[in-house]
């Protein structure tokens, strides 16, 4: 399924959209060992990490305080420890940084945007889904943040192998993130064999023409093999 969630800061609002999009799609399919949501979650790298939260660091981060934390040129990843250390000199945790990642990784507890801690899966179908480990990205977010590029000029210009440049300090709210993702559910009948997960330039330069450059988001391609008792079935997005 396709979906384009709200914008905002209200995280428990984006999961019950997400949990009617999975109520609908049980109702048309309710033997359905295989569920793909893709598209614009809206997830933003505005959330804090356990060190953020000792200290009670803000986590409305700018364009560059986003490049200069995960990015090492062009070779960007969220991780365990970043490349650089924060402020206080310590490595931080940089998953923790992004809305998905904590959604999907520590439902009990996401914080976000200086708000209070939410229990997700306490509070929607779909984080008591994730505690169950129903879940997942489809891989891990080793390359750059595919959103938001200006078609023109910009203040924050990471590098090759793209050459364009996020939205400027001034807009904090459109800094860079990784909004457009892949999450999937499998059933104990279905193994998805997730191949490659990436911005489409990386990973097929030959399909990445001009007329997407004119976006403010990078396509995103998955490529998986699902393996079920019937057989194997290829899937490219």
């Amino acid at each position: 399924a396709s979906v384009h969630l709200k914008s905002g800061n209200d995280l428990e609002m984006r999961a019950q959209h997400i949990e009617q999009i999975q109520a609908a799609i049980k109702r048309a399919n309710p033997d359905c060992d295989f569920t793909m949501l893709l598209g614009d979650f809206r997830s933003r790298l505005h959330c804090q990490s356990p060190a953020d939260r000792v200290y009670d660091t803000h986590s409305r981060r700018t364009a560059s305080e986003i490049v200069a934390g995960i990015c090492e040129g062009m070779d960007c990843k969220l991780q365990r420890e970043k490349y650089k250390e924060n402020e206080r000199g310590e490595p931080d945790d940089t998953r923790y940084y992004d809305e998905m990642w904590q959604m999907l990784n520590t439902p009990a507890e996401v914080v976000c945007d200086g708000k209070p801690a939410l229990a997700l899966d306490t509070v929607s179908s779909f984080g008591a889904e994730i505690a169950e480990g129903k879940w997942a990205e489809a891989g891990n977010l080793t390359f750059y943040p595919t959103y938001r590029f200006v078609p023109t000029g910009g203040a924050v210009c990471p590098g090759p192998p793209h050459g364009r440049c996020y939205e400027n300090d001034n807009d904090v709210w459109h800094a860079p993130a990784y909004v457009d993702r892949v999450i999937l559910s499998q059933s104990k009948y279905v193994k998805a064999d997730v191949a490659a997960y990436g911005p489409l330039r990386m990973l097929r330069p030959e399909m990445a023409t001009e007329p997407w450059r004119a976006s403010v988001h990078e396509p995103l391609r998955v490529e998986l093999t699902l393996e079920q008792k019937t057989g194997t079935y290829g899937v490219l997005v």
